[in-house]
């Protein structure tokens, strides 16, 4: 969740209530100053492209882009620096049998405020000890999903 201000009013104003709402948006702000990051992106990335950062990114030393299956983060993050400018992120899971293993692998980079999601590749095993390759352009990106692009300062 990126950092918005509560812009807090006096009494007897009710627009701005203490409840969990309004403390848990002031809190994730203060351990986002006190760790040095911030949300650069906030959403769910499922489909080749380019999506533009928050313009903050240029005052970050590198980003750390959070992935998983699903809607909810469940795997994996990785961190890029700003000298690398790109990285990959790999997935592991199982079917629903527990015959075989998928590993994705998804490919991006990041330029200025720029974060580009090129290409996932599938490996499959299975218990027969077969292995398919499947190429970036056959792989089904339905559940495959960027959750999250944070900032983080050294």
């Amino acid at each position: 969740m990126a950092y918005t201000r509560v812009n807090w009013e006096d009494l007897p104003s009710t627009d701005t209530p203490i409840n969990a709402v309004n403390l848990n948006i002031m809190d994730e702000g203060i351990y986002d100053l006190d760790n040095n990051r911030n949300v650069l992106y906030d959403g769910n990335i499922r489909e080749y492209g380019d999506y533009t950062l928050n313009d903050n990114v240029n005052n970050y030393d590198y980003i750390e882009v959070f992935a998983g299956r699903g809607t909810d983060f469940g795997g994996n993050s990785v961190k890029i620096r700003r000298a690398q400018e790109s990285g990959k992120i790999l997935l592991y899971y199982n079917n629903n049998a527990g015959t075989e293993v998928y590993i994705h692998i998804m490919k991006f980079s990041w330029s200025g405020t720029t974060f580009t999601y090129s290409q996932t590749t599938e490996i499959q095993l299975s218990n027969n000890e077969s292995v398919v390759v499947k190429p970036a352009n056959s792989v089904t990106l339905s559940y495959d999903t960027i959750h999250k692009i944070v900032g983080w300062k050294k």
